[in-house]
């Protein structure tokens, strides 16, 4: 036997879980923010197999009310708008990352290119021009 409001309150969950997440991700950016997120993300995986073992039981909601059925589907769409704010936010950071890590890439080549940081030559590779 099934019970609605164990299928409710998964639901529920899962979506306070994403605004957590979301909350988060819109603070400045600092080291340890994206463990967090990540914790928060093992919880919803736990919630995300309640939700499947309850779709098991109901024959994916064909037991459940319309009524139900509607309110399901309000915080469905709503967890989906969450998860795709939160998809476009991590995209960001990995792209800002991207372009810092090919910065630093550069900085790092063209330092080795000039002999180096505790280089005691000064002869570098280069000949710079003088304008």
């Amino acid at each position: 036997m099934f019970d609605h409001n164990v299928i409710l309150s998964s639901y529920q969950a899962l979506h306070d879980l994403y605004n957590k997440q979301l909350e988060l991700a819109e603070q400045p950016r600092y080291d340890e923010q994206i463990d967090d997120l990540y914790t928060l993300e093992e919880s919803k995986r736990e919630l995300q197999l309640t939700i499947q073992e309850q779709r098991m039981i109901t024959s994916d909601y064909e037991m459940l009310s319309s009524l139900i059925k509607d309110e399901l589907m309000q915080i469905i769409e709503s967890i989906h708008r969450q998860n795709e704010r939160l998809q476009a936010i991590i995209e960001a950071w990995h792209s800002e990352d991207s372009r810092s890590m090919k910065k630093v890439n550069v900085q790092r080549k063209t330092l080795h290119s000039y002999g180096g940081l505790n280089s005691h030559e000064v002869i570098s590779y280069y000949i710079d021009s003088k304008k």
